[in-house]
């Protein structure tokens, strides 16, 4: 694991134990500050203030989820950190949800319950090795090409959002009050 204590982390999830939860973890890995946010609105407040290094944003929240946090933060104008690496977590895995996530720019999915190792991991990837980020028509996140920058088949990111996910301008507008 990394050396983290130049490092801060910002929990947005609305369950107080979970933040509790995730809090200790990276606690217990050296993580030099440790943000806590209740929802995504109060986490986008955080950013532009606090300026984390990295954000662990929970699925299922309200009044703004974490896809929409994480859409509004890569893809909007009004974003304060296009860049931040981000953790998506949940508890319903599905490979649908996986899909999403990363489609809306996330850096990297965790499963709750949440094993020390596998936020250690995830947090070792992210901040140790970034990823290159990659801009396309309906894409903006972390470049996926792990094996073979070279790729020269069709731009799977070009396609449309998942019907899951709610249309762009309705979390902007959710996240900016207008």
């Amino acid at each position: 694991m990394m050396d983290l204590p130049n490092k801060s982390v910002l929990i947005a999830d609305d369950s107080a134990f979970i933040r509790s939860l995730v809090r200790k973890l990276l606690h217990s890995f050296g993580v030099g500050e440790i943000l806590e946010a209740d929802n995504g609105k109060s986490a986008l407040t955080l950013i532009q203030q606090a300026k984390p290094h990295l954000l662990i944003a929970d699925w299922e929240m309200g009044p703004i989820d974490g896809l929409q946090l994480v859409r509004f933060l890569r893809r909007s104008p009004h974003s304060p950190d296009p860049f931040i690496p981000i953790i998506v977590m949940t508890g319903f895995p599905s490979r649908e949800r996986v899909l999403a996530a990363r489609d809306s720019g996330a850096n990297e999915f965790l499963v709750k319950p949440i094993a020390p190792s596998a936020l250690a991991s995830r947090l070792n990837a992210l901040l140790a090795k970034p990823q290159p980020f990659i801009k396309g028509q309906q894409y903006f996140g972390p470049d996926r090409r792990r094996h073979d920058p070279a790729w020269n088949g069709n731009e799977r990111r070009e396609q449309e959002t998942p019907a899951i996910l709610p249309p762009a301008a309705k979390a902007e507008e959710d996240m900016t009050g207008s």
